[in-house]
């Protein structure tokens, strides 16, 4: 899931480049599935997001680095 300002329609295809704190960066493809415009969040869209051919490896470092960002979250009481 993420948030943007501008409004996207579902099926389109992202590119994204994601930089992690161990200086590592990846590039990888999504296409968005699900959209919403969240009251919450005035003049924010939220959306949900697939990846396309996201390789193995990739995988792991991803799977690694959203497990740690919960950890660290969840030590913050705020999930």
């Amino acid at each position: 899931m993420f948030y943007a300002r501008k409004e996207m329609d579902i099926n389109n295809l992202l590119e994204l480049e994601i930089n992690f704190e161990a200086d590592t960066t990846m590039k990888l493809r999504a296409v968005i599935v699900r959209k919403q415009y969240n009251i919450e969040k005035s003049h924010l869209y939220e959306y949900g997001a697939r990846f396309k051919d996201l390789g193995k490896a990739d995988g792991k470092v991803l799977t690694k680095f959203i497990f740690q960002e919960q950890r660290k979250l969840l030590k913050k009481g705020l999930i």
